[in-house]
Parts: C-alpha cells; structure tokens; sequence
C-alpha cells in the first residue's frame, strides 16, 4: 500500500529596480522615473502548482481596486502551464516613482493536487527623492524682488540678507550662495554672502524645513540697482538643485 505525502509551497521573491528592499527606504530614485519591479515565483513544494497568480497591491492594501498583475516573462521550462518543483518564473511591472516613501506587497498564488491553494507575499519598498532649494533675498530688510526697492542714499551701506530652506524631503549638501553683483553678464565680480547660521543638528546639510540665514553688504550707488542671489545645493542620488 502506499501514498504520497503532498507537501505544496510557494515563494516570491519581489525586487525594486534590482533590489531585494524588504525593509524602508529602499531604493532612492527621483520622483517621476520609472520604477521596474521584478517578482521571482518558485515551488519549494513537492508537487506541481496550477492556477499560479500573482497580485501586487500597488501600495494600497486596504484598496484591491488598484491591485494589478505583472507580466509572466519565463520559467516553464516544459511548456506545461504548472508552475513545477525547481522551476522558476520571473514577472515584471513598471510604475511610476511618487514622492516619499512607497511600499508595496505582492503576493503570489497557486492550487496542488489535492486543491491546497498555496500562497507567500514579499514587501518592497523606495523612497521618492523630491529635491527643492528655495532663497529669498532682502535688501535692507524688504523683499524688493522689483524695482525700485527700498530707497538709500548713494554711499550709505546697503545689507543683504539671504534665507535659504529645503521645501524638499531630503537634505541637500554643498549648499552655496552666489550673488551676481549686479553685473550678470560678468561672473569675475560674483560673490559669496557669509554663512550666519541654520544649521540646528550641525550636520552640514541643509535638511528639509532647515532655514539657513546669510548676509553681505555694499555701498549703494547712484540710480536703480538690481542684483541676483543664486542658491544650489547637491541631493542623495547626486543631482543639483
């Protein structure tokens, strides 16, 4: 007499633009890019699967409206439309990079023999980088972003303060502020205001909702004068703001 012991099993492995990112943040990748998950479906089992399906939640668990299916791309080796021990079957989807941190689960399916219906999910995760730097400069006090701007004796000194924030959700590094003189067109004469402070944790980055201070000054000329401050700032996956 005998029998066989049905042992069914299913895994799926999800990745994130190639990583196993179980856990935040994930990947970071700009807001906007395309996002390429890949999900690996294997049979740890000892009987083949039939009816495999695999289902993400696209980040929203609560709502199954939005849940969608990736794309079989191979695995049955033998072409018999079950998923078998040892086999391997890689899915894929694209999406779209939203800001801050993301998180969805994929969960993968499959019915044995005997009408067990097997089942795994596996999380992942990124974390949109939506990068800003924002300046805003004060001549003697007044936000004069038009003309004529406050009005001063020719030969007084002129101060000019600079705020400087991070409207983003990462912190920016190599931050600089650059004023043009009033000469635009001649780069040789720019320069730097002084640093005056901001930094609250002391990291040297400007960190979100950070609001560093700056300040210069000059001698005030004759007739209507206008000068541009320039902030940039560098973000974690290297681009310039």
């Amino acid at each position: 007499s005998h029998y066989f012991g049905v042992n069914s099993a299913i895994d799926i492995e999800k990745r994130t633009n190639g990583a196993d990112a179980d856990t935040p943040t994930g990947p970071l990748v700009a807001t906007g890019s395309q996002i390429t998950w890949t999900h690996i479906v294997t049979n740890p089992g000892n009987v083949p699967l039939a009816n495999v399906a695999v289902v993400d939640d696209n980040g929203t668990p609560l709502n199954p409206a939005d849940d969608f299916s990736p794309v079989f791309l191979s695995g049955d080796s033998n072409g018999s439309g079950a998923l078998d021990p040892g086999e391997v079957w890689t899915y894929r989807a694209f999406g779209t990079a939203i800001a801050g941190q993301y998180a969805n689960i994929a969960t993968a399916t499959g019915t044995d023999s005997i009408g067990q219906t097997p089942r795994d999910t596996d999380p992942s995760h990124y974390f949109g980088v939506n990068s800003a730097i924002d300046i805003e400069k004060r001549t003697n006090g007044q936000d004069a972003d038009t003309p004529t701007g406050p009005l001063v004796a020719a030969g007084n000194v002129v101060t000019w303060t600079y705020q400087v924030t991070n409207p983003g959700n990462v912190p920016l590094r190599n931050v600089t502020v650059r004023d043009d003189n009033g000469t635009p067109g001649n780069a040789s004469d720019d320069f730097n205001p002084v640093f005056v402070g901001g930094d609250t944790n002391s990291n040297g980055l400007l960190d979100p909702n950070e609001t560093w201070l700056y300040t210069a000054s000059g001698t005030a000329i004759v007739g209507q004068y206008g000068n541009r401050a320039r902030a940039t700032g560098v973000d974690t996956i290297g681009r310039t703001c």
